[in-house]
C-alpha cells in the first residue's frame, strides 16, 4: 500500500485527499527537450540552405514549446478532491487551482488509451465529456489486476458514483 502512496503521490488529511497521477510524461519530455536542443544547436552549423535551416529551426522550436508545455501542464497536476467544499479541484503548482466539478457530478470512467486500462474522472456518464486521467496505465496481466484492484481500494472506490472517499 506504501509503495501504492509513493507512485501517486497521494496525500489525505482531515477534509482532503489529493493525487498527483505520475504518468510517463518526464522522460518523453525529456527526450524531446534533448531532441530539440540538438536541433536548434546543431542546425546552424550545417551547411544548409537558408529555407531549409529555418524549417529545421521551426521544428526544433516547435519540439521545445511541446516539451515545455507537456511539463508545466500536464507532468506536476494535483487532483484534489474536497469533502469540506465537496469538490474536485485541479492544480498545476505555481499557476492555478481550478474547480473541475462537485462531488455529485462525479463519475469515475475506465478509458482505454493506447491498448491500456486508465480511470479517468468525468462529469458525464460516457466518454465523450471532458475527462481527467487520475491512474497509471493498469496492464490486462495478472499482476495489472492486482494493482488496479490496490488503486481502486487505496481511493476508497466501491460503486462509480461514489465520491472518492
Amino acid at each position: 500500500m506504501n509503495d501504492m502512496t509513493d507512485t501517486y503521490r497521494l496525500k489525505i488529511t482531515e477534509s482532503r485527499l489529493s493525487i498527483q497521477p505520475k504518468r510517463d510524461y518526464l522522460v518523453k519530455d525529456i527526450v524531446i527537450a534533448v531532441a530539440a536542443t540538438g536541433i536548434l544547436t546543431c542546425t546552424p552549423l550545417l551547411n544548409l540552405y537558408h529555407q531549409t535551416m529555418w524549417g529545421v529551426l521551426s521544428v526544433g522550436f516547435v519540439l521545445g514549446c511541446f516539451a515545455m508545455y507537456d511539463l508545466v501542464f500536464n507532468a506536476n497536476v494535483t487532483y484534489i478532491f474536497d469533502s469540506s467544499t465537496r469538490n474536485i479541484y485541479q492544480k498545476i503548482p505555481g499557476l492555478y487551482t481550478r474547480k473541475l466539478m462537485p462531488f455529485e457530478e462525479m463519475h469515475l470512467l475506465p478509458v482505454v488509451e493506447d491498448g491500456l486500462l486508465y480511470y479517468a474522472i468525468s462529469s458525464k456518464k460516457n466518454k465523450y465529456g471532458k475527462s481527467y486521467l487520475i491512474s497509471h496505465p493498469f496492464s490486462e496481466s495478472e499482476k495489472g489486476w492486482r494493482k488496479r484492484a490496490l488503486y481502486l481500494s487505496l481511493i476508497h472506490i466501491s460503486e462509480p458514483t461514489r465520491p472518492l472517499y
